[in-house]
This record gives C-alpha cells, sequence and structure tokens, in this order.
C-alpha cells in the first residue's frame, strides 16, 4: 500500500459496510443493538460528527470509523470503527487506515479530551486493535448488550485536545 486511501464516509459507502461487513463485527453489533448491520451504520453514520472510510489500493472497503460528541458541556465523544471481511487480506493496509482514520478523527474534533465507548469481551482482536491504537479498558465497568454478550468500556486520549476550542 502506497498510503492511507480515506475518504469522507457517502451512503454508497455505508450499503457496501453493511454488505461485507466482518462477522465479529455483525455479531458484536447485533448483540449490543438488536438491530442488523445497515441499520446500525446507517444510524451511526448520521449521527457522528466526523465520520471516514478506509479503502484499499485494489479499490475494497475495509473499515468506516467514526465519533460522535457526548453534548456541548463534556469534552467527551463516542468513538466506533467497523469492518468489512476484506480486513482479512488486507491486514497492513487496515492498519493503517485506522491509525489515519482516528489522527483525522482526533483533528476533526480537538475539543474533543477523551473519546469512549464499549466493545464486546469475547471480541479479543477488537481489544487488541483499541489497545494498539493507545485506548485503555475499564477494569470494573461491564455491561450487557442488549441481545447478550459481555461489553468493556474503553476510553481514548485524543493526542490533538485543545482545551482552548
Amino acid at each position: 500500500m502506497n498510503g492511507a486511501n480515506i475518504y469522507r464516509a457517502t451512503d454508497a459507502d455505508i450499503e457496501a459496510l453493511a454488505t461485507n461487513m466482518r462477522a465479529a463485527d455483525r455479531k458484536e453489533m447485533l448483540q449490543w443493538t438488536g438491530q442488523d448491520a445497515l441499520w446500525a451504520v446507517r444510524l451511526s453514520v448520521r449521527q457522528s460528527d466526523s465520520c471516514y472510510v478506509g479503502y484499499a489500493d485494489d479499490g475494497q472497503l475495509l473499515c468506516a470509523f467514526g465519533a460522535k460528541r457526548d453534548n456541548l458541556i463534556e469534552r467527551t465523544a463516542i468513538i466506533w470503527e467497523l469492518s468489512t471481511e476484506a480486513v482479512n487480506t488486507h491486514k497492513i493496509a487496515f492498519l493503517r487506515n485506522s491509525r489515519e482514520c482516528f489522527d483525522r478523527l482526533c483533528r476533526d474534533l480537538s475539543d474533543v479530551e477523551e473519546f469512549h465507548n464499549w466493545v464486546s469481551a469475547e471480541y479479543t482482536g477488537a481489544v487488541r486493535w483499541i489497545e494498539w491504537l493507545g485506548g485503555a479498558l475499564s477494569i470494573d465497568f461491564r455491561k450487557k448488550g442488549l441481545c447478550g454478550g459481555d461489553f468493556r468500556f474503553f476510553y481514548i486520549e485524543n493526542p490533538h485536545y485543545k482545551e482552548d476550542n
């Protein structure tokens, strides 16, 4: 890969992501929300203050990455990422896209001090990925998804946070 292929998410990207979503992401989303992939992806993208997609050099969609501020007072935001099965054959490109998407979200939301969300405790690949991005998981903060599964709270500091925004 020559570099990250990052773009703002479009309706076509949403459809492609929902259709080709990685099985582990689909399972996590179903357990957490109780909804199908297309509904959840559309809602996630629509509610995001910033949202990007990453593609491999061969044109395959790898992931979508977004964030939504919690409110206007707190300096926190919900962050999310969903991937496609193409990640399995484009691991390096996925990692590059992840770093670049995360950096762009952090810059776009420089008024956000910390990002957070929930991750399935069973989805070890996602847990490792969060840690690779510099995130940490809460030891005690856990909850059940709407349709099963154990979820752990995680958070990632924004390296581009500017208190004077």
